[in-house]
């Protein structure tokens, strides 16, 4: 009750002052939403202007177009590379090793620091390169068990299956040969599933090593 008697009192004051009709400067809020915007039923197509081929005309085109496969038209006229034939291990001139020459290299002993030196630092090989750290390492850990005689053994092998030189090697043994016994016992045993860093590549290597020795300390 006070309260109304309040608003009473708040209307008479604003009638005596003029202030109970809004100004005209004053916006009134609007009812309602937004209009929204109408969409026309149909939009206007895009007119395109006409092609003016020639076959749409109903002429003949002006390029007839290929009708019979012509392979000249397809040779590149861009001469090419002559193929360069990556040097093979017959392609290398390399001493014949003969039985006297196998007697002076058996003479060379401790030469397991020069090969792995050879190794990492005289290109060699099929593609005349060197071999990294690692397989030098891998390397080298074959050529050692070949060189003292130490059997050979493979996880893939059976029990008690062992490849081994009675006596150990040198740089005097018929490299050749033993690569080839190599060859049959993984034929006959398992082959190696490393691609040959078990017993064909120190053996290779031994065989480059030879030759290189031979070329360096033999016949010079």
């Amino acid at each position: 009750l006070k309260r109304l008697k309040n608003i009473e009192r708040n209307e008479k004051r604003l009638r005596s002052l003029g202030l109970d009709k809004p100004s005209r400067h004053m916006k009134t809020k609007r009812n309602g939403s937004k209009k929204k915007r109408k969409v026309p039923d149909s939009l206007p197509k895009r007119v395109l202007p006409p092609r003016k081929s020639r076959r749409i005309q109903g002429d003949s085109p002006d390029n007839e177009g290929i009708s019979v496969y012509e392979p000249d038209l397809f040779v590149s006229t861009k001469p090419k590379r002559p193929r360069v034939p990556r040097p093979h291990r017959s392609m290398i001139p390399s001493p014949e090793v003969s039985e006297e020459h196998r007697k002076e290299l058996a003479k060379v002993s401790s030469f397991l620091e020069d090969m792995e030196h050879f190794l990492r630092n005289v290109p060699h090989g099929r593609g005349q390169k060197v071999v990294s750290r690692d397989n030098c390492r891998s390397v080298m850990g074959q050529v050692r068990k070949l060189v003292l005689g130490i059997p050979i053994t493979y996880r893939h092998w059976k029990k008690g299956v062992e490849f081994y030189v009675e006596g150990g090697t040198h740089l005097g043994t018929d490299f050749e040969a033993l690569l080839e016994q190599a060859k049959e016992f993984e034929a006959q045993h398992g082959r190696d599933r490393g691609n040959g860093w078990l017993l064909r590549h120190p053996i290779q290597k031994l065989s480059y090593f030879q030759e290189y020795t031979l070329k360096t300390k033999v016949l010079s």
